[in-house]
């Protein structure tokens, strides 16, 4: 099961590269075209290929974010492995008996 979560999520990220890639690759062709009226097509088609690159990498910068802050994590905690950092009742063993 895990082995098809990985290939879903690197089949996903190779389309997210994809199309921040022609979405660039678009708007670099088609930035010296004719435009003959307000309701050119060239036009559209480039505000929505700006529009998913400003989409794609706000998502790209917050994943990135959330992996560093979770590798740093990974680092950080086999420094204090002998440390309990969650204090319960439980884990202090406190018997509530009245």
């Amino acid at each position: 099961m895990t082995d098809k979560k990985h290939l879903v999520s690197f089949l996903l990220a190779i389309c997210v590269t994809i199309v921040m890639l022609f979405s660039v690759l678009y708007i670099a062709a088609e930035s010296n075209h004719d435009c003959a009226n307000d309701s050119c097509p060239i036009c559209y088609q480039i505000n929505v290929c700006e529009h998913t690159l400003k989409t794609l990498s706000t998502v790209v910068t917050a994943i990135a974010t959330m992996l560093t802050v979770s590798y740093w994590g990974r680092i950080c905690m086999p420094i204090c492995p002998n440390h309990n950092l969650l204090f319960t009742l439980v884990t202090l063993k406190v018997k509530l008996s009245n």
